[in-house]
């Protein structure tokens, strides 16, 4: 499947993480589909195969896959704009990330509440440009105080899916993450819902420790 369009990264690495973030990645699709000329997108399942330690190229294809699914990235996303499906994916492209961000992800959900009972995480005050940060955030703090951590590595977001008809840019709505269904205490399925209505789902995944 022919390349459309391809959109370098500026990458910067999130605290002591030696990969790129994947909220990171997702920010510059934004920027990347704005500068590709697109208003904005309606909706977007975002699926990381494997840590990114170098800068990337984004490659925009026409349709739901790229050379029949053949072609290996770090991550893809699958868009829905006005009506048309797009398949972005991102390949490395040897450019070392230099930059660093300070790590504030606890700051970012320090507002937050976590119901164990009803298995939920909820945030109404955070900065609506983080709003990304703020989802991954809330249901990394959610697995990890509801699902033991014995002999396990740390959880890693393996997929995003979210509606953007449901998510106001201008301000901060309701957030609450439900954790939904866990395999083996090394899967885990979240249900986003924004201002009390559903708008996605995330997937958490982590290694058992030898």
């Amino acid at each position: 499947m022919q390349v459309l369009k391809t959109y370098e990264s500026d990458f910067q690495l999130w605290g002591k993480r030696d990969y790129v973030h994947g909220s990171h990645m997702i920010y510059q699709l934004f920027d990347a589909v704005k500068a590709w000329g697109f208003k904005g997108i309606d909706r977007m399942t975002a699926l990381f195969r494997s840590n990114l330690r170098e800068q990337g190229t984004y490659l925009l294809f026409n349709g739901k896959s790229a050379k029949g699914g053949k072609e290996k990235f770090f991550a893809t996303f699958k868009l829905n704009i006005g009506g048309v499906r797009y398949l972005v994916g991102i390949k490395g492209n040897g450019k070392a990330v230099t930059g660093t961000l300070p790590d504030d992800e606890e700051a970012l959900i320090r507002c937050g509440t976590i119901q164990k009972e009803e298995n939920t995480a909820a945030i109404s005050d955070y900065p609506i440009d983080r709003f990304i940060n703020v989802i991954i955030a809330l249901n990394k703090k959610l697995n990890d105080e509801i699902i033991p951590s014995d002999g396990f590595g740390p959880w890693f977001m393996a997929q995003l899916d979210l509606h953007f008809s449901e998510v106001d840019l201008s301000r901060p709505g309701d957030i609450l993450v439900r954790l939904v269904n866990s395999i083996g205490g090394k899967m885990t399925k979240s249900v986003i819902e924004i201002n009390g209505k559903e708008a996605g789902e995330i997937y958490f995944n982590r290694r058992t420790l030898a």
